[in-house]
Formats: structure tokens, sequence, C-alpha cells
């Protein structure tokens, strides 16, 4: 399992856990506390930092420094804005 981040404009920035083979949300599951029933909001998965390395931030290391590179380049391809990914504030 891996965490997501996902953005919704109705509860904010959350995480949820899934399989790597799964399809990112495309919608809220967040519960409503008055009616205990999903959100249902689109949501939209964030592009966030990486692991911590020895201390040191993943996104502040020598070989990542091509992969980010690489990555803000990325979401400027068509394939990229089809998915409608939003980029953390630190790409």
């Amino acid at each position: 399992m891996i965490t997501y981040e996902y953005e919704c404009p109705h509860c904010g920035v959350f995480e949820w856990p899934q399989s790597i083979k799964d399809d990112a949300l495309t919608t809220c599951p967040l519960l409503e506390i008055e009616t205990a029933t999903p959100c249902g909001e689109p949501v939209k998965r964030l592009i966030s930092g990486g692991a911590y390395i020895g201390g040191i931030p993943e996104y502040m290391s020598d070989r990542n420094i091509e992969s980010r590179k690489n990555q803000r380049e990325w979401l400027k391809t068509p394939e990229a804005k089809a998915m409608d990914l939003v980029p953390c504030r630190d790409s």
C-alpha cells in the first residue's frame, strides 16, 4: 500500500492508502459528519516531495535534482494535463 495525497474543495487535503495498481480517486471518499455519506466532491491527486534518506530530504539530494527537473517538464505534457495533476509547492 502507498499513501497518496488528494485535495478536495470541500474537505481539504487528505491522505488515502491505495495499491499502486489502483486508479486515482476521482471523488472524495471522506464521510460527511452529519449524514455519514461520502462527500463525493471531485478530487485532485497531489504530487508531493520524496522520502527522507539519512536525515536529508530526498528532494534535496543531488541524485534527485535531475529527476525533479524531468518531473516538472513532464507535468507540461498533454498526458499529464489530461490526468489533471496538481504539483505541490516545492515542485
